[in-house]
């Protein structure tokens, strides 16, 4: 998963934004409950600050959008001189490819709670409030998707 964007630099939160994160719940026998992130495993418990490297994705094999909404809000914004949709490097083959960037690493969540329920591929999986907290690095892309340096989970959204 990346974020694709044309933000060339991150900007930096002026106050706490609260975000939506998917995450696996795994319960166990004994009672206790274990949270991790559904691509790169990483696991949380509620409450805590984690912070990490925002970094680029290298090479192409994963420069691809999100879901059917992300790729049909970069086919909207990122077209060559013949209007051809050119953000994505494995099927692009013309000579004027976007001038986006590809983020890999990062914390990576959706700007509204909306969003994160459109989110048709992650129905085994659970909607988590999070707070990028005021400070934080953070790029965002046109279909609310948020890429940060900082997160803390906070509670599982009841539907």
């Amino acid at each position: 998963m990346c974020l694709i964007t044309s933000q060339k630099k991150a900007l930096i939160a002026e106050y706490d934004l609260t975000v939506y994160k998917w995450l696996n719940v795994d319960r166990y026998s004994d009672g206790s409950v274990s949270y991790s992130a559904p691509y790169q495993k990483t696991d949380y418990i509620l409450n805590e600050l984690y912070t990490t490297e925002i970094a680029d994705v290298e090479g192409n094999w994963d420069k691809c959008a999100f879901d059917n909404i992300d790729s049909k809000a970069l086919d909207k914004l990122y077209k060559d001189s013949e209007g051809r949709d050119n953000w994505n490097p494995s099927w692009y083959s013309g000579d004027e490819p976007a001038d986006v960037r590809y983020i890999g690493s990062g914390f990576h969540a959706c700007l509204t709670l909306e969003r994160a329920k459109s989110i048709e591929f992650m129905s085994n999986k659970r909607i988590f409030e999070c707070t990028i907290p005021a400070g934080s690095e953070y790029y965002l892309n046109p279909s609310n998707l948020i890429v940060s340096n900082n997160i803390i989970i906070h509670k599982e959204i009841e539907e």
